[in-house]
C-alpha cells in the first residue's frame, strides 16, 4: 500500500487526492467525491501513523481560516470547503472503523498540537463558512478528546 514510488504519499496517494479535490472545487461535481473518498482514506492512513506532512496535505485546502482571497475568487466555494472539512474530520474521528481504510485508529497524539487549533477554528467559524453540522461535530470531537484539547 505504501510503496508505489520513492515518495508514495506525494507522488501517488496525495497526487490523486489533490486532483480529485481540485476537480470538485472547480466544478462542484459531487460524483467525483466517490473517487476522492478513496484517496482520502489512503492519505489518512499516513496521518494515522503520525505523518505531519500527510496531515498538512490533507487539510491544506480547508484549514481555518480559509484565505479571503480564495473566498473572493469563487463566491460559491465556501460551502464546498465546509463539506470537505466536515467529511475529512468525520473520517478522521467519527466514522466507523470499516469506513476508515486500512488503518482505522484516530490520529496519534503527536499530531494533536496541529489538529486542535483547526478543530477550534472550525468550531469558532473563523472564516464565516462553517456550517452548524461542522461546528457541532467539532464540539463532539473536542469533548471526546478533552485531554488533547487542553494543548
Amino acid at each position: 500500500m505504501f510503496d508505489r514510488s520513492d515518495d508514495p504519499l506525494n507522488k501517488y496517494h496525495g497526487k490523486y487526492y489533490g486532483l480529485y479535490l481540485d476537480y470538485f472545487y472547480k466544478d462542484a461535481e459531487r460524483f467525483v467525491l466517490l473517487y476522492w473518498d478513496y484517496w482520502l482514506n489512503n492519505v489518512l492512513n499516513y496521518v494515522r501513523i503520525g505523518s505531519g506532512p500527510a496531515l498538512a496535505l490533507t487539510t491544506k485546502t480547508f484549514n481555518a481560516p480559509v484565505s479571503p482571497d480564495v473566498l473572493k475568487a469563487n463566491p460559491n466555494i465556501g460551502p464546498l470547503i465546509d463539506l470537505i472539512a466536515q467529511w475529512t474530520y468525520a473520517r478522521m474521528f467519527v466514522d466507523p472503523a470499516s469506513w476508515r481504510g486500512s488503518i482505522s485508529n484516530d490520529p496519534p497524539s503527536s499530531l494533536w498540537a496541529t489538529i486542535i487549533p483547526q478543530l477550534k477554528g472550525n468550531l469558532q467559524n473563523v472564516d464565516g463558512i462553517r456550517s452548524y453540522p461542522t461546528r457541532r461535530m467539532m464540539v463532539d470531537i473536542l469533548q471526546e478528546h478533552a485531554g488533547h484539547a487542553r494543548l
